[in-house]
């Protein structure tokens, strides 16, 4: 995997959101190779800037979940709204009470991870975690949650992922996972070091059954979601520290692409990319700078250089090209219609 040094530009936040939803039409419909293919379960897509709207695809269907009734700029409700993606026919599914929610799929089902936070300590942030199965009329409420009661933890809910079925909260110091078969939780992962994942500022990575955590000092902890088992990888990736425009820029700030994990490295007063074999332990250098990233596909890696600058890019690394994307290439209804011309 070999990658060149571009210019450094800079875009708005807005293009996020077109790349993924962009990337999933095609993705969905042209077909992924195996190779290169991310995990549906991480087609999923916050857009702080309308509301807190979240969005999660399965193949045919996407969910979206439209904040409301804005208190101090937390919405305080979300409307749940089904789409078909292919003709674009829209279903009210429900109403719910939150001030914050997290949208999965594993293609057959959606998991809803509805949060909602009270000024009373002893009733602060209960979680409730619900099932959508697409061909029914109504989300599949679990019992609520307390974080404090239930879970015994002091803190907040700063990242979640979906694994095999199961949701893994992760906290500052704890990871809780929760297992949507048998509607049991139990915390399988305590780390001394503080935690720094976020599910927008960065996103915490996942492959196979394990998921990839970050901690105060860079270092990466593998923690397995079946056994609770983990082991620390031998690397140190810089820290994020959310900034001014921390909104515009790619939600992970490490990644795994074609098993290897790609991470910033500090060295003096200068930052590169390195590219972390899994596979061979290896590590070599693949971008004198860093950036951060949206998402993958067949065509490579949707990045956004971490210098404010004025564009997002494509790299493909099997091309070793570096493509700024304007919207005019990346109207999602215009590639809806290009799919539909060719059925």
């Amino acid at each position: 995997m070999n990658f060149s040094t571009p210019r450094y530009h800079k875009g708005i936040r807005l293009l996020a959101c077109i790349l993924m939803l962009t990337s999933i039409f095609a993705g969905l419909y042209q077909g992924l190779s195996e190779k290169n293919e991310m995990r549906i379960e991480d087609w999923n897509y916050f857009d702080t800037t309308d509301s807190g709207t979240a969005y999660a695809f399965s193949n045919k269907y996407m969910l979206s979940a439209r904040g409301e009734s804005l208190i101090d700029w937390t919405p305080t409700q979300f409307s749940i709204v089904m789409t078909e993606i292919h003709s674009g026919k829209t279903r009210d599914v429900e109403t719910i009470s939150a001030s914050e929610i997290h949208l999965f799929s594993d293609s057959n089902l959606f998991y809803i991870a509805a949060l909602a936070k009270y000024p009373d300590q002893d009733y602060k942030d209960i979680l409730n975690i619900g099932i959508f199965d697409s061909g029914k009329e109504k989300i599949d409420w679990h019992k609520s949650i307390s974080i404090k009661t239930d879970f015994q933890i002091n803190e907040e809910l700063c990242d979640i992922v979906l694994i095999n079925n199961n949701l893994l909260f992760i906290f500052p110091k704890h990871v809780v996972i929760y297992n949507t078969a048998e509607k049991k939780h139990n915390c399988i992962f305590f780390h001394e070091n503080r935690i720094v994942n976020h599910y927008f500022l960065n996103h915490a990575c996942v492959l196979g059954n394990e998921v990839f955590l970050q901690d105060a000092s860079g270092d990466i902890q593998v923690l397995n979601a079946d056994d609770g088992s983990y082991r620390s990888l031998d690397i140190r990736s810089k820290v994020y520290r959310a900034g001014k425009y921390d909104a515009e820029l790619g939600r992970y700030k490490y990644y795994i692409y074609d098993s290897h994990l790609i991470y910033p490295e500090s060295y003096g007063s200068f930052e590169r990319m390195v590219a972390y074999s899994l596979l061979t332990n290896e590590s070599h250098v693949i971008f004198d700078g860093s950036f951060s990233i949206y998402f993958h596909d067949e065509n490579g890696l949707y990045i956004d250089m971490m210098d404010y600058g004025t564009g997002k890019y494509l790299f493909s690394p099997d091309t070793n090209e570096l493509q700024i994307i304007t919207k005019k290439q990346l109207q999602p209804l215009e590639r809806i219609k290009n799919i539909k011309n060719h059925e």
